[in-house]
């Protein structure tokens, strides 16, 4: 398996299958030796806030995640983001570009992300880090958690 390089957001509805297929792929990342991890957004930017107030620097913390082959984001858009929280993820993003793949698990297809994120310049410059060069994955609507 090669890994694709930069982002692929996968959007549907809840019981979809957008976290089971995000793991199915970093499961297979890993057994071919690339370096995958799956993190929750609320979780991601906790750690971030708490290495913020325990005096690391934005690189510091963007170092931590840049490292993966392989970085998943669940629950993208779930919640509200801050400024802060936008601009560690696109300094992530950034990093990443072009030597490594994101997945990003959201309920929105990518064409509500400028809207979910409040248009602004920073808003502007997150989406431009992702947005290029992705391979979109519709789940459809059919909820397997019901079957």
């Amino acid at each position: 398996m090669v890994l694709f390089l930069d982002v692929v957001p996968i959007h549907g509805p809840c019981g979809t299958g957008k976290t089971w297929l995000a793991c199915a792929i970093a499961n297979e990342a890993i057994k071919q030796r690339h370096k995958a991890f799956y993190i929750r957004l609320p979780r991601l930017l906790e750690l971030y806030d708490n290495m913020r107030n325990s005096g690391k620097s934005l690189s510091q913390a963007v170092q931590k995640y840049a490292k993966y082959e392989l970085l998943i984001l669940d629950e993208w858009l779930m919640y509200e983001m801050s400024d802060k929280d936008k601009q560690f993820i696109s300094e992530l993003m950034e990093v990443r570009h072009d030597t490594c793949s994101t997945i990003f698990c959201s309920q929105y297809p990518t064409e509500d992300w400028y809207d979910k994120l409040h248009k602004s310049t920073l808003t502007e410059a997150l989406l431009d880090r992702i947005v290029h060069n992705r391979i979109d994955i519709d789940m459809g609507t059919e909820n397997f958690r019901i079957k």
